[in-house]
């Protein structure tokens, strides 16, 4: 069954007939179809825009420029199955064992400075903006800082445990040398104890300035920070979002010391701007097959 075409001004324009005679040949190959049904969600606006340039067929050159950008911010988001097969749709969102453990997860291969261009030349085209792109990537974007930062908080983990071996054996070596003075040498013991109360001054003065800095310190402790990105993430969870609420929690978790992309705030700010209570993210419908041409 044929589709059937888009019309205005009396020019009858099939956006997914063009696109799918365009992309045959290209590397796309099975990602066709997801960029095919991720275009054609975008129709409305690609006839808009041509209707606003008075030329019905630029409709057509629209559509080819919407797709290659919709594959490069795809290639960016899954540069490893770029081309698989077994992927039906742009962008998923992620359970949390996925966070946890993101290693050999969608989230590892993620391009991210050459998604944030992909995503300059999307924001360049507003005629292109459409809810299910903008949740795509900041979805994608949230995801990989909250798995990277939880990481690093693991690393630091490790790390300070080296730091306490170290600090221990650094206090030890004090203690033993006290040990062999007192029971060889009296006439250094004062000199030694006052080196070793330094020692220990030191130490708690360190611990103490740390202390008062981390209670001083606007940046929320790591597990808050943590606690901020699932809350942030879990607000990117459903068909129909309110896209002022995850902003919201964007900027609660900004707040407390948590770094976004730059790109988030444009994308979501104009997501808010188009309608501030519904955010319909839900991928496009896909279809069963992709017709080639013989």
């Amino acid at each position: 069954m044929e589709d059937a075409p888009n019309s205005f001004d009396g020019t009858h324009v099939s956006v997914r007939r063009y696109l799918e005679e365009a992309v045959v040949g290209r590397h796309w190959e099975h990602q066709q179809g997801i960029l095919l049904d991720t275009v054609e969600v975008l129709t409305p606006g690609i006839l808009e825009e041509a209707r606003k340039r008075g030329d019905p067929q630029s409709a057509y050159s629209l559509a080819r420029d919407a797709t290659e950008v919709v594959a490069d911010m795809d290639y960016h988001l899954h540069p490893r199955d770029f081309n698989s097969s077994k992927r039906m749709r742009m962008w998923w969102h992620l359970r949390d064992h996925v966070i946890l453990d993101p290693a050999g997860s969608e989230i590892s291969e993620i391009q991210r400075r050459d998604l944030e261009a992909s995503v300059s030349e999307y924001m360049a085209r507003p005629w292109m903006w459409h809810d299910y792109l903008d949740w795509c990537v900041i979805d994608a974007l949230v995801a990989q800082e909250w798995a990277a930062y939880l990481q690093f908080v693991r690393g630091q983990r490790s790390l300070r445990w080296l730091v306490l071996a170290v600090t221990v054996a650094l206090y030890g070596l004090p203690i033993l040398g006290l040990s062999y003075l007192f029971s060889s040498n009296s006439s250094f013991t004062i000199p030694a104890l006052l080196a070793y109360a330094a020692l220990v001054i030191w130490g708690i003065f360190g611990l103490a300035y740390r202390t008062v800095l981390r209670l001083t310190s606007k940046i929320s402790s790591p597990r808050n920070l943590l606690l901020a990105m699932r809350d942030a993430y879990a607000s990117l969870d459903g068909a129909v979002l309110s896209p002022s609420r995850v902003r919201d929690e964007l900027r609660l978790a900004a707040e407390k010391g948590v770094g976004w992309s730059q790109v988030i705030w444009p994308v979501i700010d104009a997501a808010v701007a188009r309608n501030p209570h519904v955010w319909r993210v839900a991928p496009p419908p896909v279809r069963a097959v992709f017709r080639r041409r013989s």
